[in-house]
This record gives structure tokens, C-alpha cells and sequence, in this order.
């Protein structure tokens, strides 16, 4: 029969070994409750906090790729758009400067160009006659749209008489609208005061009366003389008058 022997402190069972009661370690005393559930929340919002900063980044890379590709997108189409309407621009004759003008500037409009590029768009669109006015321009009055048109209207003696001997010769034709001729005609008017410098209705009854008063048979000879010396027709009426002897 076996025996179980304790011997001062020591526990033996049949054939088992020698057991010191003293070497067992003690269980650690548990930490409370709420300590633990402390400590799972803080490292719960850690991991949390890392996962909305990674989503962030993701976003922001997503946002930018995103961006880049839409810039990239409008550069394309809007240098296809360009030369789309650089193939649909008209070529000047030099028969018809005006038109040729209103047709360019029209295009560019209907299509909202923006204006800053009309300069580099006119060049290939110009007559033989026109590039050499042209080629004579400094390089800082190139970079000025209306300078240059200013310019080549110059070099065909285009003057405020030949805007409006434009404007009294326009008819509307079967392609053109009504709006589109009243259009037409507002600008060779807006033209023709602009070349005069008429700033007030005074000015506008002025050029019309000084023009009326040169259409006067007998005093065709003076005209030239007569527009050199002044705008004011009072002062036209005696200057004809002397040269006629007609005070």
C-alpha cells in the first residue's frame, strides 16, 4: 500500500519526487477591472487615430491624382479646340480689309477666345501687303492686338471717311441674319467714331454737318485744305469763304 509521508513542509506521493511547498510561485494579485478597460480604450482610439490618418493620406493622393489628370485633360482639348478654330479663321484679300476683320474677330468671339491670343492668331491670317506693315513693327507693338490691326488699316488708307463710305455701302446678304447685319453695322459705325475721335453728341453733329458742307459742288477743290485746317465748320465756313472770296 502506498503512503502519502509529509515531512516538514515537504509533500511526497508514492513514487513521485521531492516537491518544496516553498519554490511554488505565488499567483500575481490582479490588476482592478477598470484599469484593464482603461487601458483597451486608449489603445482601441490609438488604432483608430492611425487608421483615419492612413485614409487621409489615401484620400489626398487620390484627390491629387484626380486634379492632375483633369489638367492635363483641358490642356489637351483646349489646344485641339484652338486649332480647330485656327482652321476656320478667314484669310485676308485685300480687296475687303474690313470684312475680312469683323469675320476674324467674330470667330474668336463666338468661341471665347481669350483675347490675349488673337495677336499670335492674326499673322498667318494676313495678306502679302499686310505682312510687310506687319514685319516693320516692333516686337512690343506686336504684343498688342488692337496696335497691329490699328496698323495694317493704316497701310490701306482705311480713315474714318472709308469706314463710313463702308458703313453707307453695307447691305445684308442671304446668308446673314438681320441681327447679325444690324451687329455689322453697329460696329463699322462704332469704326468710323472711333477714327473721327467723337466723344459727344456736339462731335457727332459736327463731322456729319462738315461732311455735308464738302459735298458742296463748288467747294470739292477745297476739301483737303479745308480738313487740314480744322474741324470746326464755323471756322471751315470762313476759310472757304477767303479762299473763294466769298466773305
Amino acid at each position: 500500500m502506498e503512503e502519502s509521508v509529509i515531512v516538514a513542509g515537504d509533500e511526497r506521493t508514492g513514487d513521485d519526487d521531492l516537491v518544496d511547498v516553498c519554490d511554488v510561485p505565488r499567483h500575481r494579485q490582479a490588476e482592478p477591472e477598470s484599469v484593464a478597460v482603461l487601458r483597451l480604450r486608449l489603445a482601441l482610439a490609438r488604432e483608430e487615430r492611425m487608421t483615419k490618418e492612413r485614409e487621409s493620406e489615401i484620400e489626398k493622393e487620390r484627390m491629387s491624382m484626380q486634379s492632375g489628370g483633369q489638367r492635363s485633360a483641358q490642356n489637351v482639348s483646349g489646344s485641339t479646340d484652338l486649332k480647330d478654330i485656327k482652321a476656320m479663321l478667314p484669310s485676308m484679300q485685300d480687296c475687303d480689309i474690313m470684312s475680312f476683320f469683323t469675320s476674324f474677330e467674330r470667330i474668336l468671339q463666338l468661341h471665347k477666345v481669350d483675347k490675349g491670343l488673337w495677336r499670335k492668331l492674326l499673322p498667318s491670317q494676313l495678306s502679302a501687303k499686310a505682312l510687310r506693315a506687319y514685319s516693320r513693327l516692333s516686337l512690343d507693338e506686336t504684343k498688342c492686338y488692337e496696335t497691329v490691326k490699328r496698323i495694317i488699316l493704316q497701310s490701306y488708307n482705311l480713315t474714318a471717311d472709308a469706314y463710313l463710305k463702308s458703313f453707307r455701302g453695307m447691305k445684308r446678304s442671304g446668308s446673314s441674319t438681320y441681327k447679325m447685319f444690324l451687329t455689322c453695322l453697329h460696329e463699322m459705325m462704332q469704326r468710323y467714331v472711333d477714327a473721327r475721335n467723337i466723344a459727344t453728341l456736339s462731335d457727332l453733329v459736327g463731322a456729319n454737318v462738315q461732311e455735308q458742307f464738302l459735298k458742296h459742288p463748288q467747294r470739292q477743290c477745297s476739301s483737303v485744305c479745308v480738313v487740314k485746317v480744322s474741324k470746326d465748320c464755323s471756322r471751315m465756313c470762313r476759310v472757304c469763304g477767303f479762299v473763294f472770296h466769298d466773305i
